[in-house]
């Protein structure tokens, strides 16, 4: 082989990993076959490049990466991450983060890939950010390259990529220089126009570059166990751990692993068990290519002989409608993983009715802890109902108390999590990091027990975080962008229980003064007419400053909050409330006296 193989990803830095990897295993790389190998789950820690480059020099021809009509094999894949690599190394550093602001995608993972492989960190950003949240991500996380679709808005950075933008590995501008990436454009079958976005236009080695498996891969997004969202800084040992310990959960042990990717690829399990977990076990990873709709679900099982995918509760509710599972031959799948918030039995019982060959499996984690945390078993799951499982392999959950002292079985407090999958803190946020990362363990904010067979019930939050189709939401960020309005004196979010998303938010307002009237007095003649305006105000403000799923349902003002004695607004009669109105009813007239009210729907 070439050192400038077009078919290889292998560079001298990888080799010698991979050398390594094989030494500790006692033996050389198999002939290929076209059979895959899996990766131990209980193998040493290796990078996540050096583990795909082992899954490709086992079975080349394997399928790797399905997207539409777009087919990848191992080496084609390896071949199409070299390029890129050696296109992006002029602007890309060790060390140096990227931002992947794209959907869902075969672009994504090669770029993804490619970055990792430069000893670069991911950045990934949910392509449904406002114009807002992304320039605020970019902020935090001071990426050198934004690679995102040509339609981005135009308040996003729009620096175009040159090799000549960096001197002596030093970015040339605060701002990061941005590569527009048309996504499944592919007229010829092949990511052609991914490769002329890139630069990728000759064919060349990518750099040697050693990669420290405990050097930061990922920074995931999270709504933090306590206060705003933040970024969470994940290690190559840290992801790889946590994938192998979700297959050793499920007692995979085969490499013929076909996983199906339906939610955006920024979520955490995608990051780890679907992405980092189906290249080192040398599996096949296909993505969903539209929106989520039970007839494609089937279509692609059928056609790609899926054996897993990861559901959010909403999905699985439209798994129950209709007589789609009748149209396709399903019996290749074996495990629908599904988590985010509570779903009823009737649901589950409903699905396992349509799929008997299926399990469900449930799942408990967070972004900090890697993400998986639990696993519930279907043989476990009606003998101890309300239970999200035990702790996967090698990680380890326990409940302390207030002063973090350990609480005997039974006993409800704060979960926290110790294992290799556990984040090495928050992205440039120390004092944060430390509050929450105590003597090796994580403290999750969440509140559980659990039995004596180690099988946790979850009890509540102690953070303000609500579930909204599956993705965690601040309330102290959407109040903060609610007060950012000048018509905001203060603002309350709270969380309402919704059949189909699990949970949406509503919140209250208190306008400022010249926003309805005199303070504290009853508004005048016309001062209803003025609220209703400012509250369409400011759903048009929230809607350009924060992403759908974080908009509040109902934005009601009142002329005052409750209070508790010391003067602060008594959140838990809001959210009592909240929790018992239906969706769209106004609150009593006790939760804002001398109040009133005007509400809005967005």
């Amino acid at each position: 082989m070439t050192d400038c193989d077009s078919f290889s990803v292998s560079c001298a830095a990888w080799l010698s990993a991979l050398a390594d990897d094989l030494s500790s295993r006692g033996g050389e790389p198999p002939v290929d076959t076209g059979e895959l190998v899996p990766s131990d789950t209980d193998a040493p820690p290796l990078t996540i490049p050096s583990s795909f480059a082992h899954s490709a020099t086992v079975a080349p021809l394997a399928p790797a990466l399905t997207d539409g009509l777009l087919c990848l094999t191992y080496r084609q894949l390896q071949g199409e991450v070299s390029d890129l690599s050696h296109a992006l190394a002029p602007l890309v550093s060790a060390g140096d983060r990227v931002a992947l602001q794209l959907p869902r995608s075969a672009e994504y993972v090669v770029l993804y890939l490619a970055v990792l492989s430069l000893g670069a960190v991911v950045v990934p950003l949910s392509p449904d950010l406002s114009a807002h949240e992304t320039g605020g991500e970019l902020l935090l996380c001071e990426p050198v390259l934004l690679l995102c679709e040509p339609r981005a808005p135009d308040a996003r950075p729009g620096r175009r990529a040159d090799a000549t933008d960096r001197v002596g590995g030093t970015p040339a501008a605060a701002a990061p220089a941005v590569v527009y990436v048309p996504v499944r454009a592919r007229a010829d079958g092949a990511l052609t126009e991914l490769r002329i976005a890139c630069g990728a236009v000759a064919v060349g080695c990518a750099p040697q570059r050693r990669v420290d498996p405990a050097a930061a891969a990922v920074l995931l997004a999270t709504s933090g166990s306590y206060g705003l969202p933040k970024r969470v800084v994940l290690s190559h040992t840290a992801l790889l751990a946590s994938a192998r310990a979700h297959r050793a959960s499920l007692g995979l042990t085969g490499g013929h692993e076909v996983a199906l990717a339906v939610v955006p690829l920024n979520f955490g399990y995608c990051n780890t068990v679907q992405l980092v977990g189906q290249f080192d076990s040398g599996g096949h990873l296909v993505l969903l290519d539209g929106d989520f709709l039970p007839s494609r679900f089937g279509r692609l099982v059928e056609r790609h002989g899926v054996t897993s995918t990861l559901l959010v509760p909403a999905m699985l509710r439209l798994l129950t409608l209709g007589d789609w599972d009748r149209a396709y031959d399903l019996h290749s799948l074996r495990h629908i993983v599904y988590g985010g918030a509570a779903t009823s039995q009737e649901i589950l019982d409903r699905i396992e009715e349509r799929l008997p060959g299926v399990e469900l499996v449930e799942t408990y984690g967070q972004t900090e802890a890697g993400p998986r945390v639990t696993t519930m078993r279907r043989r476990d799951r009606h003998d101890r109902p309300g239970s999200v499982g035990r702790a996967l392999p090698g990680i380890e959950v326990s409940v302390r108390d207030e002063e973090f002292g350990v609480l005997p079985a039974g006993r409800s407090g704060e979960i926290a999590v110790r294992g290799p999958g556990v984040m090495t803190g928050y992205y440039d946020r120390p004092e944060e990091s430390a509050q929450v990362l105590r003597d090796g363990w994580l403290r999750t904010g969440d509140l559980g027990r659990l039995d004596e067979d180690g099988f946790l019930y979850l009890r509540g939050r102690l953070r303000n975080i609500a579930i909204v189709s599956g993705m965690n939401v601040s309330l102290e960020e959407v109040e903060a962008a609610l007060t950012a309005h000048p018509a905001v004196a203060e603002a309350v979010c709270a969380v309402r229980t919704d059949a189909r998303a699990g949970e949406t938010l509503v919140a209250w307002v208190r306008l400022a003064p010249d926003a309805h009237g005199a303070c504290g007095r009853a508004p005048e003649a016309g001062a209803p007419d003025r609220q209703a305006t400012v509250l369409k105000e400011v759903i048009g403000f929230c809607r350009d400053r924060l992403s759908a799923h974080k908009r509040p349902r109902r934005i009601e003002a009142v002329a005052e909050f409750p209070r508790t004695r010391t003067g602060k607004i008594d959140r838990s009669a809001l959210h009592t409330l909240s929790r018992d109105s239906p969706a769209g009813s106004d609150v009593p007239a006790r939760t804002c006296p001398k109040s009133r009210r005007q509400a809005v729907d967005d």
